[in-house]
């Protein structure tokens, strides 16, 4: 049977996601595998079906996609999410508590450092502190997690309503609720509108 989740209320942690959620990085991994390698039939931004972008590609694309994603400099320049950084700073002001969880990938040896860069770069440096880097996101505390992950699974069952942040990796999941940063206020607090 599917858990009934009360209302949210003021301080409740959401805890949100960096990659595809905050941070484009489909859309500049596409980008700049286009622009280093011109002559391969890059698929557009939504035909996308695999959650791992280099998985949407042939066998022989692979190490070079990884060596594009693993280049220093690679995360922070990543460009926000149309409306995110406005979203999170929404929900400060109504008195939520969102939080950054996100994951590094461990092959990537800039990739903590960048992403932390990144938050300090667009969010602030107050917000360098309401961010976890946490392999496991079922070991987090908090209501609700937006992420783009289709199944997020690990150690624990976690307390947080897994939120999808809509992409086109994910749309094959019907069973939970998605949004964009577009109409978050609706899906998560019910509110008509934006």
């Amino acid at each position: 049977m599917p858990r009934v989740w009360a209302p949210l209320k003021p301080g409740d942690i959401i805890l949100v996601d960096q990659d595809d959620v905050l941070a484009d990085f489909t859309g500049e991994l596409l980008r700049r595998c286009q622009e280093e390698m011109p002559d391969e039939n890059w698929l557009p931004f939504e035909a996308h079906s695999e959650l791992y972008f280099y998985k949407n590609y042939p066998v022989r694309l692979h190490a070079q996609i990884l060596a594009v994603n693993w280049n220093p400099g690679f995360f922070c320049s990543l460009q926000p999410i149309p409306g995110a950084l406005d979203g999170i700073k929404e929900m400060l002001a109504l008195g939520l508590d969102p939080l950054i969880c996100t994951s590094q990938i461990a092959s990537q040896p800039t990739c903590v450092q960048e992403k932390m860069e990144w938050i300090i770069h667009y969010l602030g440096r107050d917000f360098a502190r309401r961010t976890g880097i946490n392999a496991d996101k079922t070991t987090v505390r908090g209501r609700i997690l937006i992420d783009n992950r289709p199944e997020i699974t690990g150690r624990l069952t976690p307390e947080w309503e897994h939120v999808l942040y809509d992409r086109p990796h994910n749309r094959h999941v019907v069973n939970k609720r998605r949004l964009t940063w577009q109409n978050w206020k609706q899906t998560l607090l019910g509110e008509q509108g934006g």
